[in-house]
């Protein structure tokens, strides 16, 4: 669990134990709370048809579906609009990352004082997210090929990490979100030109970067 970063009395950030979200990592979490909650929907939906201990069986079951949301992070804010908040850090203060079910992605935040009407669109920079490593093994090869395709201007610091790894034999690489995703492009880019025999590698590959991004 990470360590969240409170204000004490005077006014300065201490830390505590509340696990603290990216947008990266709060999307990771957001199909899985996406289940539950449809899930507790249509178990309260269920139970309100019913009565007696087939009722009270339903209602522990939603009760644990909730419980499950609170263990992965999320905050469930309004079970009827499908609201769940993420506990996050923005220029050094407190803030609430913002998801409603059926958005495909964290996209939004808010401070803790505001709610769901006054959240605000994630910028660049907004948030701080760790490196994206790419462990990357044997395919390390095929990803060369695809900087060689890709225009100059895309792929000059991938070719430059690319090559720095290959050169002192490494299974990986590091890279920022821009990166990644440029990566994304550049993939999909080869994959129209590229030899039958390396399609599948690719879109394993392509996995592998979008699994990381996301």
């Amino acid at each position: 669990m990470l360590s969240n970063l409170k204000k004490n009395e005077h006014g300065t950030l201490e830390r505590g134990t509340m696990e603290l979200f990216t947008p990266r990592k709060a999307n990771r979490t957001i199909g899985r709370i996406e289940e539950l909650l449809t899930q507790v929907v249509q178990l309260s939906s269920m139970a309100a048809e019913v009565e007696g201990a087939e009722r009270a069986k339903l209602i522990d079951e939603s009760k644990h579906a909730l419980e499950e949301v609170e263990h992965i992070g999320g905050q469930v804010k309004s079970l009827e609009h499908g609201l769940i908040d993420f506990p996050a850090i923005r220029d050094g203060k407190h803030v609430l990352l913002c998801w409603k079910i059926g958005e495909r992605k964290v996209a939004f935040w808010h401070t803790t004082e505001s709610g769901f009407a006054a959240r605000k669109p994630i910028q660049e920079g907004d948030f701080e997210e760790a490196p994206i490593i790419l462990h990357l093994g044997s395919d390390m090869e095929l990803l060369e090929k695809v900087i060689e395709h890709a225009g100059k201007e895309d792929s000059a610091i991938l070719a430059s990490k690319v090559l720095s790894a290959s050169q002192l034999d490494l299974p990986e690489i590091t890279l920022t979100d821009e990166e990644a995703r440029v990566l994304l492009r550049m993939i999909s880019k080869y994959l129209d030109i590229c030899d039958e025999s390396d399609v599948q590698k690719l879109h394993k590959l392509r996995t592998t970067v979008l699994d990381a991004v996301v």
